[in-house]
């Protein structure tokens, strides 16, 4: 899935990002910042093994949840002086968009789920 691989790579970015924090705090919010990021493609892939849409779109949920928790340590990050302007608004902008990707896969598979009669 798509949505998948662009949620991989923020990531891994975000993985990178954290290694220039102060150390004190590569313990605090950067391991905040890499277990949602990471939480967010994690989610998706163990939602797309499970054997009903409406499963599926609770991982999916837990996934946008995730995304939110990122959103804003990405913002505690910018205004503690870890990251600049340019990296807060690329990964915000990137997180906007996965976000996007992610509710429209919900519509899709509550549409599928509501012809089916689930």
């Amino acid at each position: 899935m798509k949505v998948w691989q662009r949620a991989d790579v923020l990531g891994k970015e975000i993985c990178r990002l954290t290694l220039r924090f102060p150390k004190f705090e590569m313990y605090a919010l950067g391991d905040q910042m890499r277990r949602s990021s990471g939480s967010v493609p994690d989610n998706i892939s163990e939602g797309s093994m499970k054997s009903t849409d409406k499963d599926f779109i609770n991982y999916l949920n837990h996934s946008k949840g995730s995304a939110a928790e990122l959103e804003v340590q990405i913002g505690r990050a910018f205004d503690a002086g870890y990251i600049g302007e340019g990296d807060r608004d690329k990964y915000l902008k990137e997180l906007d968009e996965i976000v996007k990707m992610l509710c429209g896969v919900i519509r899709y598979l509550d549409k599928k789920k509501k012809k089916k009669g689930e």
